[in-house]
């Protein structure tokens, strides 16, 4: 299993102590993510927002996953700047991932 940081500026040791920059799979935009989560070996997803005028934003492969139920085994973080854009990440997570996938997970006994 992998962890995955989503940032076209910053490093993850930028926003996690210890050894993050060896811990996370460092990607610059939401299309290796979504080829990521397709293989279905991503434990922790960690996502920026604002990636550039020529790229998807972060919040896009938020949307994605909703879409398709396609979601990291364990955790997602979102370390965007963008306060607004942030904010609407984590509600949707908090609404679809915490609140129904990884409850039936845990249910089903595939996570703890």
């Amino acid at each position: 299993m992998i962890k995955v940081f989503l940032d076209d500026m910053r490093i993850p040791s930028d926003i996690y102590s210890g050894d993050a920059d060896t811990e996370w799979t460092l990607v610059f935009n939401v299309e290796e993510v979504k080829e990521l989560l397709k293989k279905g070996n991503v434990s922790h997803l960690s996502l920026d927002n604002d990636l550039g005028l020529d790229e998807s934003e972060g919040h896009t492969i938020v949307k994605w996953m909703i879409d398709n139920n396609i979601w990291p085994t364990e955790e997602i973080y979102v370390h965007s700047m963008n306060v607004v854009r942030a904010t609407q990440m984590r509600a949707d997570i908090n609404r679809y991932y915490y609140c129904c996938v990884k409850i039936q997970r845990e249910r089903e006994g595939k996570i703890k």
